[in-house]
């Protein structure tokens, strides 16, 4: 096999000369395979979130798969996350990156937590309460060649309306004690 530059829709081709076949006379053995790419896939693991929640993005793209024998890392700068709070992008030193989950899958993934009030760290996303997050995925080889392919994929942040009640519904000026009951599954930022 020689060697060369292999581009997307290039056919390979194989030859084997068999000396002696199993009649005994020499034989051309060959074979072809068809270079493709494939389009990304974005995957998150749910629909919506609470704050507090830690948020686990899924990328499936064999063509970043650069080594069967280890455990690739998306390259820095094509996946980026957006609120209406903050814009990140991938990197490839440990904090926001996306890891290849296995030798040879073709899967990546990161995971991130969600906060409204937080430190700034490596691996949280500012978010606001009924906001919208969007991960965006520039696939840099897409199928048929194609090249910065934008894929999109949107969640939501769970927000509700909070409520708030009297433990009576008629008092008196001498009542004694009245309780106020607020409700809001929003403020529980610590769900464990």
């Amino acid at each position: 096999m020689s060697g060369g530059d292999v581009d997307v829709g290039d056919t390979l081709y194989a030859l084997y000369v068999d000396k002696y076949d199993d009649s005994g006379e020499q034989a051309d053995i060959t074979t072809t395979v068809k270079v493709l790419s494939t389009t990304g896939i974005v995957e998150l693991d749910k629909s919506e979130y609470k704050v507090g929640d830690t948020m686990t993005i899924t990328i499936t793209d064999p063509d970043l798969n650069e080594d069967p024998n280890e455990e690739d890392v998306i390259p820095a700068g094509i996946v980026e996350i957006e609120t209406a709070e903050e814009t990140i992008t991938n990197t490839e030193d440990g904090n926001f990156d996306f890891e290849e989950t296995g030798d040879d899958t073709g899967v990546f993934t990161c995971d991130i937590d969600l906060a409204i009030n937080y430190e700034d760290t490596a691996t949280t996303l500012a978010v606001d309460k009924g906001g919208t997050i969007t991960v965006t995925y520039t696939d840099p080889l897409a199928a048929g060649g194609a090249e910065d392919i934008d894929i999109v994929k949107t969640a939501k942040v769970y927000a509700t309306d909070g409520t708030v009640e009297f433990d009576k519904d008629v008092v008196s000026p001498h009542s004694g004690v009245l309780t106020v009951t607020i409700i809001d599954p929003d403020m529980n930022h610590d769900s464990s």
